[in-house]
């Protein structure tokens, strides 16, 4: 799970910064959305608070996952890990829930944005988890075959 995070090691082939980043956006889809709906909130004339609140507790809950992330990779107890992940999942969808109820609550139509941004953001983070998974246990196939 660790591999959501942005490392300072070189991507393949390319070694820069660079290269880091870009397979850093590749795996997350979802600031990619975050990034593109700015310009496209403030063409359309739509509440900036929908997406300065979306980002916020988006980005809040990502460093939420990766400080729990490392909290598994350390744990050998399987109820510990379990406990982890489950309370890491609810506590993650609480905050965005409610941040987004508060964002309703401020500004109606705020509110309204902010759902559905929320739902293409996570449409876009849950899609590239399935297909991250489905790379890894295709590799984990080849590898055992050798």
């Amino acid at each position: 799970m660790s591999s959501a995070v942005l490392t300072t090691t070189g991507s393949a082939g390319s070694g820069s910064a660079g290269g880091t980043v870009f397979r850093f956006l590749l795996r997350r889809p979802d600031f990619v959305v975050l990034a593109i709906a700015l310009p496209i909130f403030l063409a359309a004339g739509w509440p900036v608070l929908a997406w300065g609140a979306v980002t916020l507790v988006w980005i809040l809950q990502f460093a939420l996952q990766v400080f729990l992330d490392s909290r598994v990779e350390g744990a050998t107890d399987p109820k510990k890990v379990i406990g982890i992940l489950a309370g890491g999942a609810l506590a993650r969808a609480w905050t965005v829930a409610t941040a987004l109820l508060i964002l309703g609550l401020i500004d109606r139509d705020a509110g309204v944005y902010g759902v559905i941004l929320m739902m293409v953001v996570f449409t876009a983070y849950f899609a590239a988890r399935v297909i991250g998974r489905l790379f890894e246990e295709s590799e984990a196939v080849k590898g055992a075959g050798k």
